[in-house]
């Protein structure tokens, strides 16, 4: 596999940080490889990679460029790598159900409910257009498995837009689902926070999607062939 570059978009605002977008990149192509929907973003940041750009966001509250790849950046391109071979050529694209950077997922959950809760942060700010959404061939869903709180109203908000927003876009979806909590809404997030746990979703979530994202490509490469669609 060639070295895959990561790229981040960031804005500040008051004493947080922010992720607005973040993609892999292999080679130049703009071509989607695919794409996720996780929680929030992690550690990726401009700071070692870019001071210059680091020093921009702190300055002009803003600021876009390359970073070095987080361990959630570096588990996805394995699996990228295990779904395309070594012959990569083109975007992966990191979509969140919310922008705050943080690494602590319970941590960023109620700091977003909070945000949200004064008027610092619209819950639905991380929405995309569903035209951007359907550009994508498939999408991994790995927003994590924590209970619902009863105060957490602005996350579940934000989550049953992004859940109707996948369903209306017909893209193919594949994801760790956990087996007790609500089908469909609750996914393993595809980085555990335990190191000798991540060779192993890699190879559920290869096997997931083979299971339900392989076989409608190939059926619709078939089709295309015989002239049918």
């Amino acid at each position: 596999m060639d070295k895959f570059r990561a790229y981040g978009r960031f804005f500040k605002r008051g004493e947080h940080i922010y992720r607005t977008s973040a993609h892999l990149q292999w080679g130049d192509s703009t071509k989607s490889l695919g794409c996720c929907v996780l929680l929030n973003p992690g550690s990726a940041t401009l700071e070692k990679v870019a001071p210059e750009l680091y020093s921009r966001l702190l300055a002009d509250g803003k600021a876009h460029g390359q970073v070095i790849p987080d361990p959630t950046m570096n588990q996805l391109a394995t699996l990228l790598e295990r779904i395309y071979g070594q012959s990569i050529e083109g975007q992966f694209k990191i979509y969140n159900l919310f922008w705050l950077q943080n690494t602590d997922d319970q941590d960023a959950i109620e700091q977003f409910v909070e945000l949200v809760t004064r008027g610092d942060f619209q819950f639905d700010e991380s929405l995309i257009e569903l035209a951007e959404l359907k550009q994508h061939p498939w999408i991994l869903l790995g927003w994590g498995v924590k209970k619902h709180k009863l105060h957490w109203n602005p996350f579940v908000q934000i989550k049953d837009k992004w859940v109707s927003l996948i369903q209306t876009s017909g893209v193919p979806t594949f994801g760790k689902a956990h087996p007790k909590q609500k089908s469909g809404y609750y996914y393993y997030h595809p980085c555990p926070q335990i190191p000798t746990h991540r060779p192993q979703i890699i190879n559920d979530l290869e096997e997931l999607y083979n299971r339900d994202v392989r076989h409608l490509e190939i059926n619709i490469r078939e089709d295309e062939i015989h002239g049918t669609i």
